[in-house]
């Protein structure tokens, strides 16, 4: 079996029209902030086709199929999915959509952050898969042990196992159509070019929704969690009735880090984006605490996210 690759992917993002419109620079001078950069996981799927279960399965119920057995136990196989999907998730988060399903763009003003942190993620990762492969064979040999259908044939070796995972991270420069190079009479390249430079704006506008659609997750949940959190009623010192839909200090902690990177994601040097990240960390600046006991603090808040949300479609 070979091993299982997955790129990194984001579905492809509709970009709505607005009043002011996305802010677009020179595709030369953002070509010279921005880079693309790919990353694809590799990994190995703990399943297999039994022949005999299915054969069994199909006599027993009179039905057709294919019986997936799972190889092994979901807490064994969890820490590395887990680790997995680290690498994924700090891709994203550091990056915006280009390519469907493939390149994202990176600002090449974070690409030290990127790398450590990417690194970092990776280092976990195949420090996982190196421990699930130093417990290979006792592995197997449980299984024997445990599975009245275990056939030797489904588990690779060791060392195949282990070079069936691994991630790689590919950067490349973002294309212009100033960039082409090729045989073609003067109109026709002159069209290409045309093309090229429309297309990487389309991409552009798309980048920058992705911004939008992440600044309004984070204030969207924190305006519906104030309005829907009720205060406990507290009478001579007791409880009388417990506080309703009860938030987490991640509520907050979510905008501050979201206002802490948004300067970072704007690769088109937007100067909307970066004052609506200095709104953000404004209003996460106050504490959980007072938007659990203070009424006008929790209404003053909405309000304010509410403000934020309002401007959000002017730079998409």
């Amino acid at each position: 079996m070979k091993p299982t690759t997955k790129k990194s992917t984001t579905k492809p993002v509709a970009v709505p029209k607005s009043k002011q419109g996305t802010f677009i620079p020179e595709l030369g001078t953002l070509a010279g902030r921005a880079l693309l950069v790919d990353m694809t996981v590799h990994y190995w799927v703990p399943k297999a086709a039994d022949k005999d279960l299915s054969k069994e399965t199909e006599e027993k119920y009179d039905t057709n199929g294919t019986f997936s057995k799972q190889l092994l136990d979901q807490h064994i196989i969890k820490p590395v999915h887990s680790a997995m999907k680290r690498c994924e998730t700090t891709h994203r988060e550091l990056t915006l959509p280009w390519e469907d399903g493939g390149a994202r763009i990176l600002n090449s003003a974070i690409y030290l952050r990127y790398e450590k942190e990417t690194r970092d993620a990776v280092q976990k990762y195949i420090a996982e898969v190196d421990g699930l492969v130093s417990r290979w064979c006792q592995l197997i040999e449980a299984k024997k042990c445990t599975d009245k259908s275990f056939k030797p044939e489904h588990y690779p070796s060791a060392n195949e196992i282990r070079s069936r995972y691994g991630v790689d991270i590919r950067y490349r420069p973002l294309p212009i159509g100033n960039d082409l190079r090729c045989d073609l009479a003067g109109d026709a390249l002159a069209a290409v070019k045309a093309a090229i430079d429309s297309d990487q704006q389309d991409r552009i506008k798309a980048a920058v929704f992705n911004i939008a659609e992440r600044i309004q997750e984070v204030l969207k949940h924190m305006v519906d969690t104030l309005n829907d959190y009720k205060p406990a009623v507290v009478e001579k010192g007791k409880t009388k009735k417990k506080a309703e839909s009860t938030f987490r200090d991640s509520l907050v902690t979510n905008v501050a880090d979201l206002g802490k990177l948004l300067p970072s994601l704007n690769v088109t040097g937007d100067p909307r984006i970066d004052a609506i990240a200095t709104e953000m960390l404004k209003l996460s600046a106050v504490s959980p605490d007072s938007l659990r006991d203070d009424d006008k603090a929790r209404a003053a808040t909405v309000n304010a996210a509410d403000a934020i949300l309002s401007k959000v479609s002017d730079f998409i």
